[in-house]
């Protein structure tokens, strides 16, 4: 399992991490592919946050997965939707399968919601403005088990704090300072109308 917001998006960064998680001592693409060859059974490379990785793409399918053997599998988990060189390309046809997941029905929101410790009230009031978006619902479930139990509170509440928690980390100096600027002035009334 690899995270790609903590990989460099190098070919180095990516054969680093790769061998630091096949406890390999020196990341290289040879010792990658002598470790994941010598395995007798199926071996899945499980890589999250893809969309952040787009630089490594062309090598991954060029490079990477031409040189590793037919025992090993990558699954991208990206936000984005693949690059077309995926399905288009001639030697990818048949070898590669995107699914778009979509939003999660109402069974699975409110069982996620439970699972990330929200009560019932609130899980059905976060389930009415987040729609099935997955991120939403686990941040906003994630806030609601933070925040104090009042009676007036609203999603609109919980989507202001999982607002200012996001600004909060934001490293971009110009976004920064429009943020800040924003927060200075006060908030204004009706910026979250729950569309």
């Amino acid at each position: 399992m690899l995270d790609g917001r903590t990989i460099e998006p190098t070919e180095s960064g990516f054969q680093h991490e790769l061998s630091r998680q096949l406890r390999i001592g020196r990341p290289t693409l040879g010792g990658i592919v002598r470790v994941l060859s010598k395995r007798n059974r199926a071996v899945v490379i499980a890589l999250d946050s893809y969309e952040l990785l787009s630089l490594l793409d062309a090598w991954l399918r060029q490079v990477l997965l031409s040189r590793l053997g037919e025992n090993v599998r990558l699954n991208l988990a990206s936000r984005l939707a693949p690059a077309p060189q995926w399905t288009e390309t001639p030697e990818w046809r048949g070898s590669f399968r995107s699914l778009e997941l979509g939003p999660l029905d109402d069974i699975a929101t409110l069982q996620l919601l439970g699972s990330v410790g929200a009560d019932e009230t609130r899980a059905r009031a976060i389930a009415t403005f987040a729609h099935g978006h997955l991120l939403a619902l686990v941040m906003a479930g994630a806030a609601s088990t933070q925040l104090p139990s009042e009676p007036n509170r609203t999603p609109q509440s919980a989507i202001s704090a999982i607002a200012h928690r996001f600004l909060a980390e934001v490293e971009d100096p110009q976004l920064g300072k429009l943020c800040a600027r924003r927060r200075s002035f006060g908030e204004p009334r009706g910026v979250y109308s729950g569309h």
